[in-house]
């Protein structure tokens, strides 16, 4: 076997056909020029293991593969072919690899493979690209530390059907990681059965930590862009929950939602519900067969069924009240019910007859 010929270059220089492999070692940018493409169909094999890019530059008036200069990143390696008069060509016209920057055989490596910039010295409009029918999977990631690894506001994106199909069993964020969904994000669980299953969203607030304004495990927003967008039918809401059992042991706990407070919580906590801002309803029932509007029959510790604000303050009423036939109803106070759009009213005692 032949062996190659080896031509060093450490600064801007011409080809002068001393070499059939170039070496280039710089640690500064430096400028190989071609000389005149003339169809020899001869090959000269060109790499980088200087620190800095090396911009190959072609003859004037001739191309490298239809571009007038390319660029060899640091690590990167081409074959180059003088296939025809004013035309080099390469066959790496599609990708270049580098190297970690400081390989070495007795240290393990930080990263396997870096895409670095292309020929025109700037960023691939895609790094690695896998072709429809290519392959029956597209990544095929085994038993590592991170998995994948997204930085510096990367974008994890399936465009080619909306679809982003991942099964590793858990997927790791780091603390300071935001997650933007552009669309629609459907959670398919198909986890096997055991005690208490469901997805988890779950936020921990962390030691020495401040947090003010809205701490949430899960916050839900519903916004419209602006005045123009119109709901004519259906529901417009911040959350909507869908159940459908099929199982035939429900037992007496099925619920659309249920509200639990962890066994080792040591704040107060206020509500099970809070409602805030303006609405027509705190609560609304419809369309659907009720046995009770409220089932406190469980509850082992319940002091007030409702707590009301104070007298004279809505709906409370101070005073007594009249009958149908003006006949008084003493009392303490009362509260006002609407029935089908007419105001009842519901007497109240401050003291129990004994």
């Amino acid at each position: 076997m032949a062996t190659e010929r080896i031509r060093h270059v450490t600064a801007d220089t011409t080809q002068n056909n001393t070499g059939d492999a170039i070496v280039f070692n710089s640690a500064t940018g430096i400028t190989f020029t071609l000389l005149p493409a003339t169809n020899t169909g001869r090959k000269f094999r060109l790499m980088n293991i200087g620190a800095k890019t090396v911009t190959i530059s072609p003859y004037s008036g001739d191309t490298i593969n239809n571009m007038t200069s390319f660029y060899l990143p640091t690590y990167g390696e081409v074959v180059i072919s003088d296939v025809a008069s004013g035309t080099w060509f390469t066959n790496e016209t599609d990708r270049v690899f580098g190297r970690e920057a400081s390989p070495s055989s007795t240290t393990s490596s930080a990263t396997g493979v870096t895409i670095a910039k292309n020929f025109s010295d700037s960023a691939w409009t895609t790094g690695l690209k896998i072709n429809d029918n290519a392959s029956t999977t597209g990544i095929d990631i085994g038993t590592c530390t991170t998995d994948i690894s997204l930085q510096n506001s990367a974008t994890l994106d399936n465009s080619s059907d909306g679809t982003l199909t991942i099964t590793e069993p858990t997927i790791a964020l780091a603390a300071s990681t935001k997650v933007d969904v552009n669309g629609m994000l459907d959670v398919l669980d198909e986890v096997d059965g055991g005690a208490s299953t469901g997805s988890i969203i779950k936020k921990t607030l962390q030691a020495g930590e401040a947090y003010t304004g809205t701490t949430a495990g899960l916050m839900v927003k519903n916004y419209c862009e602006d005045d123009t967008v119109t709901v004519p039918s259906g529901e417009f809401t911040g959350l909507y929950v869908n159940l459908k059992g099929l199982h035939t042991d429900p037992g007496n706990n099925t619920s659309l939602i249920s509200a639990h407070v962890h066994g080792s919580n040591t704040t107060t906590v206020h509500a099970g519900l809070w409602l805030y801002g303006d609405m027509t309803n705190g609560v609304k029932a419809s369309g659907s067969t009720l046995t009770s509007m409220i089932d406190i029959s469980e509850a082992t510790a319940v002091t007030n069924l409702v707590d009301l604000p104070a007298a004279g303050t809505a709906p409370v009423g101070s005073g007594s009240l009249d009958d149908s036939g003006d006949s008084d109803i003493l009392c303490d106070n009362y509260i006002t019910v609407d029935v089908d759009g007419t105001a009842h009213y519901i007497p109240l005692y401050n003291t129990v007859h004994t």
